[in-house]
């Protein structure tokens, strides 16, 4: 992982959330579809996020319910 790789706000899940609950996580882009997690869960007791830091991650895009769009996390690549 290069210093100078641009961090991209990819999206994880909060595991046992309903309606799912997903959390902004900067994350460093290693191909198309596939990104590093790179932010720190501060709470890990008290949100588990799906992906922990340091997970390589295949992403695809969603639309929130805002009808914003963004990239979540799918499966570990």
């Amino acid at each position: 992982m290069s210093e100078d790789q641009a961090r991209h706000n990819i999206y994880v899940a909060v595991v046992g959330e309903v309606p799912p609950v997903w959390r902004p996580v900067e994350a460093l882009q290693v191909s198309a579809d596939t990104y590093e997690i790179v932010s720190v869960n501060a709470n890990p007791e008290g949100q588990q996020w799906q992906f922990e830091t340091g997970a390589k991650v295949r992403v695809r895009e969603h639309t929130f319910m805002d009808d914003s769009k963004g990239l979540v996390a799918e499966e570990k690549a």
